[in-house]
């Protein structure tokens, strides 16, 4: 991450067939599968955490969102921070249900968001969720102690705000800047700086124009969307943007002989 930052600052080293592989949210198999891959094939890397998840040990907003309807009992559930009720009656109904209500969170300001996951956490008793978490391992989130360690394997830590919180123009100023200001902070006091960060979904209607700022005024010296697109010379280094990997080893190949620039993937 430090060399394409170099290289996009001195305007000159990028290539096609350079890579650079970021890994979002921070989720514990980071560590049990990523990273031993990532060291056993010499390949630096980035993940970027939600720094409230990794020390509090919360799951995501969509993962209770999707648990909660899918395995909720009750045929209907009315939810009053949206004021909505919604038909759990057929698993294809649950789905649907489940996806509503994500999206709305997407779009919600933070303190909404907090409100329809408290209610989707209620749908279930505390047995039923250990039970559950412990089905769903794939959602787990490192602690402090798993993210050092995948430093230690190569991995460079960045920022993907405190709480997960998607910087739309939904979002406060205040809150904008608490949510970079504290993950940024959490980061450095637990790892060796941290210089980079991503903004969570990161789709163009995502970041709003405060958050450009913000990530600026934070000392950021990038910023990545999801955006897709190769990191060229010209890159505005705080909407810089990322493709997703693709499993087609062909695609991928073709990817990289094209001469205009670097890939950032994104996983």
């Amino acid at each position: 991450m430090d060399h394409l930052h170099e290289c996009i600052v001195n305007r000159h080293g990028l290539e096609s067939r350079q890579v650079v592989l970021t890994f979002d949210d921070g989720y514990k198999n980071n560590l049990s599968i990523v990273a031993p891959l990532m060291k056993a094939w010499n390949l630096p890397f980035t993940i970027f955490v939600s720094t409230r998840h990794i020390s509090d040990g919360l799951r995501f907003p969509t993962y209770y969102i999707r648990v909660a309807m899918l395995h909720s009992e009750r045929p209907y559930v009315y939810l009053s921070s949206v004021q909505r009720s919604f038909d759990l009656t057929t698993r294809k109904k649950r789905l649907a249900a489940a996806g509503t209500i994500a999206e709305i969170a997407k779009r919600a300001p933070l303190e909404l968001v907090k409100c329809i996951t408290t209610e989707c956490i209620d749908q279930l008793g505390s047995e039923k969720w250990a039970e559950l978490n412990a089905q769903f391992i794939s959602d787990e989130p490192m602690s402090w102690d798993d993210v050092i360690r995948t430093t230690s394997m190569g991995a460079t830590i960045g920022s993907h705000c405190h709480d997960h919180c998607i910087l739309h123009s939904n979002q406060s100023e205040q809150e904008v800047h608490r949510q970079l200001n504290n993950s940024k902070a959490a980061v450095e006091k637990h790892v060796a700086g941290c210089k980079y960060m991503a903004y969570p979904n990161g789709r163009a209607d995502d970041v709003s124009g405060v958050a450009y700022s913000a990530a600026k005024s934070a000392q950021f010296r990038m910023a990545f969307t999801t955006f897709g697109g190769d990191v060229a010379p010209d890159v505005d280094c705080f909407l810089a943007p990322r493709m997703f990997a693709v499993p087609e080893y062909e695609e991928f190949y073709y990817r990289q002989q094209r001469p205009e620039a670097a890939l950032s993937a994104h996983f």
